[in-house]
């Protein structure tokens, strides 16, 4: 799996926050305390193995507080011989998506 680009929207603290990651080399994530560098990871977890309508804890800790919506999180990743787009919004209006992109392989 590769990760080319991971969108978080009313994630804990975080109003919105898109990243590209390079198709090569190594990437390293700095920055000051608090700004939401162990929140990409959580939210990318989140993404692969919660239910959007998942009422556990980690599920619901990450609800803003500063308003009444949805934690939003969208990653693009390419496995195999798929390039696609993997959506959920938790909390409000709670949906999943998926958009494949490209398929490289004969079927």
């Amino acid at each position: 799996m590769k990760l080319h680009r991971l969108v978080l929207t009313n994630y804990r603290g975080i109003a919105h926050r898109e990243v590209e990651f390079p198709d090569s080399g190594v990437v390293v994530v700095c920055g000051p305390n608090e700004i939401g560098k162990s929140s990409m990871i959580e939210a990318l977890d989140l993404l692969l193995e919660s239910k959007d309508r998942s009422t556990k804890k980690d599920v619901k800790q990450v609800k803003p507080t500063h308003a009444d919506v949805g934690s939003e999180v969208t990653a693009e990743i390419s496995t195999g011989p798929y390039r696609f787009v993997y959506h959920k919004r938790f909390h409000k209006k709670c949906e999943t998506q998926l958009t494949v992109l490209a398929h490289t392989g004969n079927s």
